[in-house]
Formats: structure tokens, C-alpha cells, sequence
């Protein structure tokens, strides 16, 4: 792992993309500029050429002074992640998330009868391929459903299914409660940072993005695109609110985007929120 001047990389450092790596890795056999495939770019990209190359890459910044967005760092965290666990990412991914939280179609690799189910992916107007990424699953390889993405923003709200629920069967574990504030809580504030860069006046917690509400509570958020698809995910813990969008359509349109910002606005004016104290 890369350092600066003897500062290493934190886990904190790759969960807020302050980590001072770049968006994507630049390798032998893969570079953004000359992809073999743009239709399926980071197939060619392999995790031991993920390794190789952060073993030589040299920190522009030290950690912790500069956003950038890097899906190189949230790879990065994944691998991390795995090796303290003693098991494969997918393995710890169902026992930490999947399983806990009924997600039963989010996975890294779907079955037959999921991907019959799985909506075809378009881009300008014609069907295109999932990206397969070996080396970048922890950053963009997972399949989910809105469903899922329901009962994740749920639990995030404080009302867990019954398998991470409280003893009484209602809100969350105290265990899993801590866990997920913990994920929420802001780890980087966008005003403090010497280089925000895209991140402004926002903040980051553990690999959310959050921004303020105007009695300043926070907005937590997500968003990404992939090859023939767009997501969105958002929500408000004090305001008791949370909305997914889903796309299968140009990923440049960010449509998911435009239609949750949209929603947000119209809950952020409710009545019953604009009069919160």
C-alpha cells in the first residue's frame, strides 16, 4: 500500500475517497484512454494487476487532505476488508449485509433464475452487456433489486427485519444499530478539507455521501452508473424518509438522478417537515 512521507492509507482514507488514488487504475493491459471494449471496459482488468499497480503508485497528496472520487480505492477497501475478515468479499458481504438484511437479490453473481429476472441494460438506444469487473467488484460489481434497496434503506431508518432486529423484534440489534450509525456518522467534512474538490460544502461518512437539509440535519446519498444503467439511493434518518431510483436506460441521462433529486425536493417541502423544530 502506498504511503506519503510515511502517512499510510486508512480504511477511513478509502471509504470517504480521500485516500489521494486516482478514479482508475492505469496498467499495462488497461487504461481508460485505450479500452479494448468501452462497451465493457474493466473486463481485461485483472486483481493481480490491480495489486501491481497500487504497489507502485506514488500518492500525489497526503491521505485525508484531498476528495477524489476512486473506484481504484473502493476496490481497494474491499480487498482490505476481505483479509482482516479471513474470507472472500463475497462471503463477508453475505454474512455482514445480505443475509442479515433479507437482501436475497443482492449478490456479485447471479443465479439463472435472478438473471432471468434482470432487466437488459441500453445505451443510446441499443441492449448492451453487464460489465464484468474481476478486480472491481467492491466498487460496482453488485446486482440488487429495489426491493432490496428498500429493505437496506430501511434498516438504515432503524427498523430492521428479523434477523438483525432488536430483542423485542422492532428497530435494530444494538449491535447493528452501532454499526450502521457508525457507517452514517461524517468522517469528512467538504468545508474543512484543503481540496474538496467535487465534494463543495458536502461531507462524507463510511462511503456515503451526505448532504444538509435546511434545519441541517444530514441527507445521506448515493448514486453510480454503469454500462446500460443508473442508480440512486437516498435518505433522511430525521425525516423519516428514504427513495430509490433504478434505470436500465443511457447511463449519460442520469435519469435516476434527476427523478430522485426531484422526489427529494418535494419530502425535504412537506409540511410536516418544513415544521420540524
Amino acid at each position: 500500500m502506498p504511503d506519503f512521507d510515511g502517512r499510510p492509507i486508512l480504511l477511513r482514507d478509502l471509504a470517504t475517497h480521500t485516500a489521494g488514488l486516482p478514479n482508475v487504475p492505469e496498467t499495462p493491459r488497461f487504461s481508460w484512454n485505450r479500452l479494448e471494449d468501452p462497451r465493457n471496459p474493466y473486463k481485461p482488468l485483472s486483481r493481480r494487476e490491480l495489486v501491481l499497480w497500487l504497489s507502485g503508485y506514488q500518492l500525489p497528496v497526503p491521505p485525508g487532505m484531498r476528495f477524489s472520487y476512486s473506484n481504484a480505492g473502493m476496490a481497494v477497501l474491499g480487498e482490505a476488508l476481505s483479509a482482516a475478515a479471513g474470507q472472500p468479499y463475497e462471503t463477508l458481504l453475505k454474512r455482514v449485509v445480505t443475509d442479515r438484511f433479507g437482501m436475497r437479490d443482492t449478490t456479485l453473481h447471479p443465479t439463472a433464475e435472478q438473471r432471468m429476472r434482470k432487466a437488459a441494460g441500453h445505451a443510446h438506444g441499443r441492449t448492451v452487456p453487464d460489465w464484468e469487473a474481476p478486480a472491481m467488484l467492491p466498487a460496482f460489481g453488485l446486482y440488487s433489486s429495489a426491493d432490496d434497496l428498500l429493505r437496506w434503506l430501511s434498516a438504515n431508518l432503524g427498523d430492521c427485519p428479523s434477523g438483525a432486529a432488536g430483542p423485542d423484534g422492532h428497530g435494530c440489534a444494538p449491535s447493528v444499530a452501532a454499526a450502521l450509525a457508525l457507517a452514517q456518522s461524517v468522517q469528512v467534512d467538504g468545508r474543512l478539507l484543503a481540496d474538496p474538490g467535487s465534494l463543495g460544502n458536502g461531507a462524507m461518512a463510511l462511503g456515503w455521501f451526505v448532504a444538509w437539509a435546511t434545519d441541517g440535519t444530514p441527507i445521506h446519498w448515493h448514486s453510480g452508473s454503469t454500462g446500460g444503467f443508473n442508480a440512486y439511493i437516498a435518505f433522511s434518518k430525521a425525516h423519516r424518509w428514504g427513495v430509490v431510483a433504478l434505470t436500465n436506460s443511457d447511463p449519460d441521462q442520469v435519469t435516476a438522478d434527476q427523478v430522485v433529486i426531484d422526489i427529494v425536493r418535494r419530502l425535504e417541502a412537506r409540511p410536516e417537515v418544513a415544521s420540524l423544530p
